[in-house]
C-alpha cells in the first residue's frame, strides 16, 4: 500500500508523464485509478490508452462510480497489426443528479 500511496503522489507532481508498471497483481489498476480520480478533480484531463479493449474496459468500469466524464475511442492501426484504445476521461467530475 505505500508504494502504492508513493505512485499515486510521484505521478500527480509530474508535468508531462509518468508510467506505472509491475508485474500482475502488485496494485497498478487500483493506483491508476486512483490517479485519474485525483486528476480529473483537480480539473485535469487524463488520456489512458492501453494495448487490449479488455484493459480500457476494465479500467473504464472501476472509474464508472467515481462520477468521471468517459470518451472511449477505437482506433485500428497498422502498426503491429492490432488496435488501439483509448479513453479521456474529462475535467469534471459528472454532477450528482
Amino acid at each position: 500500500m505505500q508504494s502504492q500511496r508513493s505512485a499515486v503522489q510521484h505521478t500527480l507532481q509530474q508535468r508531462d508523464l509518468a508510467m506505472i508498471r509491475g508485474p500482475p497483481g502488485t496494485g497498478k489498476t487500483r493506483t491508476l485509478v486512483e490517479i485519474i480520480r485525483q486528476e480529473v478533480r483537480a480539473g485535469g484531463k487524463v488520456l489512458f490508452s492501453a494495448a487490449s479493449n479488455t484493459a480500457v474496459d476494465n479500467m473504464a468500469e472501476r472509474l464508472g462510480t467515481s462520477r468521471v466524464n468517459i470518451i472511449r475511442s477505437d482506433c485500428d492501426c497498422e502498426r503491429d497489426g492490432g488496435k488501439l484504445t483509448v479513453i479521456v476521461f474529462s475535467g469534471s467530475v459528472i454532477p450528482p443528479k
